[in-house]
């Protein structure tokens, strides 16, 4: 158990560096948009323009929460005292 409040101290310390926590954003946000991206390119072929209408807003309703969540840890952890 000491070993993980370490690495979480250590992870709240590099967070405290606002490149660092920009950086982590851009990689969350673009990693959601490419999850989101090819989930829908995948479904395609298989769905009709109405289905495909419906998935393509969950999807970015979906892409919109994720990213919203981590926002929200990454300022948790970067608040978390060290």
């Amino acid at each position: 158990m000491r070993e993980h409040l370490g690495v979480l101290a250590a992870r709240a310390v590099y967070l405290r560096q606002p490149l660092a926590a920009v950086i982590e954003v851009m990689l969350l946000g673009s990693v959601v948009v490419h999850v989101c991206l090819g989930l829908r390119s995948s479904l395609v072929d298989v769905l009709g323009v109405s289905a495909l209408r419906r998935v393509s807003i969950g999807l970015a309703f979906a892409g919109l929460v994720a990213i919203a969540y981590g926002l929200w840890l990454v300022t948790v952890l970067a608040t978390v005292p060290a």
